[in-house]
């Protein structure tokens, strides 16, 4: 975690000394209002979400210029729903760092088109392409199973699809609304994850066919913990 003010100029953000902190999935919030804005390694660092809307990842080159071995530079981004750079305003960032990029392990159903995992940390980021097929699986890296699972569609606007095995089968929350949890059949079955694959079932947020998603498992198991 990192407070920092903005200075509508380019600056580097460091972690305090920790020259093995390369972040792969980067959360900023603007402390005085606007968006939660999340960004990623395997996506590319002008590929941004917001976690409290529906819509699809907006492209800004001036949000992060660079992912550096002990933090990142900010570009002087002062953007309307960004605003991770605005000067004077105070900022608060999450950071996660993955890494493995090569020997995802298991037999899925759809084979991911990028990743990056932490088998040590437990976190992992997928990026894949739906085919509407009920019952595919997606590998995450983990080597455990996983308890929590944040789905977006990113190319085009749908809510965010949260599911974890400890609420129950095939039970949501949507992460950029209010509503409470809700079961819903088209969902794949958390009962089904294992330590190699997650159920992706047909739920469009999830597994729309042609459409591309990402897929955080930012907290590792309970069982490594």
């Amino acid at each position: 975690v990192k407070l920092y003010s903005g200075t509508s100029s380019s600056q580097a953000i460091t972690f305090d000394g920790d020259t093995d902190m390369q972040p792969d999935f980067f959360w900023f919030k603007n402390r005085g209002g606007n968006y939660h804005v999340l960004g990623d390694s395997v996506r590319g660092i002008t590929k941004f979400l917001y976690s409290n809307d529906s819509s699809a990842e907006v492209t800004n080159t001036t949000v992060v210029s660079s992912l550096d071995t002990d933090g990142y530079t900010l570009g002087d981004n002062s953007n309307a729903s960004e605003r991770v750079n605005t000067s004077g305003d105070s900022m608060v960032s999450w950071n996660w760092k993955a890494g493995t990029t090569s020997g995802i392990s298991g037999s899925p159903s759809i084979t991911p088109s990028g990743y990056s995992f932490n088998q040590t940390s437990g976190f992992s980021i997928i990026t894949y392409e739906g085919d509407g097929n009920d019952g595919d699986t997606i590998p995450h890296g983990l080597g455990v199973k996983p308890d929590v699972v944040f789905f977006k569609k990113t190319d085009g606007a749908t809510n965010w699809v949260v599911q974890s095995n400890l609420l129950g089968d095939r039970v949501q929350l949507v992460l950029n609304d209010t509503d409470a949890e809700n079961t819903d059949a088209r969902l794949g079955a958390s009962d089904d994850w294992d330590t190699t694959t997650v159920e992706l079932g047909t739920y469009d947020g999830i597994n729309n066919d042609g459409d591309d998603f990402v897929e955080l498992l930012p907290d590792r198991s309970k069982d490594k913990a």
